[in-house]
């Protein structure tokens, strides 16, 4: 249950540039967009949801939402393609975004078997980025089409800026503390240190560089066209490129062991192929 919900309210703006030559093509987009009153809303079992008779807490499932959620997508977009020859075109392709939160959303907790509300309290994600994609792609292709009704392309491809989702709780004040009042520093994790980077930081997963290639040729039997395609994309057999992940929806509040329970990570086919003849 959200009290007082509000419409979601988006406002966007972009503008670019094209030309066209015979020989070259340029296209330049940039964009940016805002998204106001966002809603985050999952079920999940908390660590210390629960208070106990004795003043100790233990876990229980909850209904987890964040409130208020503002996000801003920014970036820019460029492709050229150039002919270097009747049948030889380079292009170039290039993808540059930013995509970030940008304020601190209210998460409000209910006790999922009692639909009591448990607990609501700010979550400092402001400037913390939004998982989904890479935020930097670069493309490089050669296509040649050969006048005998054949072509090749090659491309070169290289992903950047890719961010694992992250679990709110681990960006609140109990997630840095060892007691629920910190009174004093030693009863907080140790700004800056190794853990408190551990705990609060986002995991941003490593470039990556992968290579496609594609081809094909077609014929004509007195009336009777067939046309052949052949693709083998990843053909580095880049199997350790990590598209995505998140950390999982647990977290060790009583000794900080960050390990605990570990990120899943998201990854890329290896070599894979098609084939495909059209009659």
């Amino acid at each position: 249950m959200i009290d007082d919900p509000t419409e979601e309210k988006i406002l966007s703006i972009e503008g670019g540039y094209m030309m066209r030559s015979p020989n070259l093509k340029i296209r330049a987009i940039g964009y940016f967009t805002q998204f106001k009153d966002q809603v985050f809303n999952r079920s999940l079992f908390l660590d210390r949801a629960i208070e106990s008779p004795d003043g100790g807490t233990r876990g229980g499932f909850v209904n987890y939402i964040m409130s208020g959620i503002n996000t801003q997508h920014a970036g820019v977009e460029l492709a050229v393609e150039a002919k270097v020859t009747p049948a030889l075109t380079a292009s170039a392709v290039a993808a540059i975004g930013q995509y970030i939160y940008t304020n601190r959303p209210t998460a409000t907790i209910y006790l999922d078997q009692l639909a009591a509300k448990i607990d609501e309290h700010p979550v400092y994600i402001k400037e913390f980025n939004v998982a989904g994609g890479p935020n930097e792609v670069f493309t490089f292709g050669l296509n040649y089409n050969s006048p005998k009704y054949w072509f090749a392309n090659i491309n070169f491809n290289y992903f950047a800026g890719t961010w694992l989702d992250f679990f709110p709780e681990r960006r609140t004040p109990e997630a840095i503390s060892y007691s629920d009042d910190p009174q004093v520093v030693q009863e907080v994790v140790r700004p800056d240190s190794d853990l408190w980077n551990s705990i609060l930081g986002q995991e941003r997963t490593p470039d990556a560089f992968t290579v496609d290639l594609f081809g094909g040729k077609s014929w004509k039997i007195n009336n009777v066209f067939l046309y052949l395609n052949v693709g083998v994309n990843n053909i580095l057999n880049k199997t350790d490129f990590r598209t995505g992940g998140y950390e999982q929806f647990r977290f060790d509040f009583e000794t900080k062991d960050v390990d605990r329970f570990p990120n899943n990570y998201f990854y890329s086919f290896g070599r894979n192929y098609f084939v495909s003849l059209a009659f």
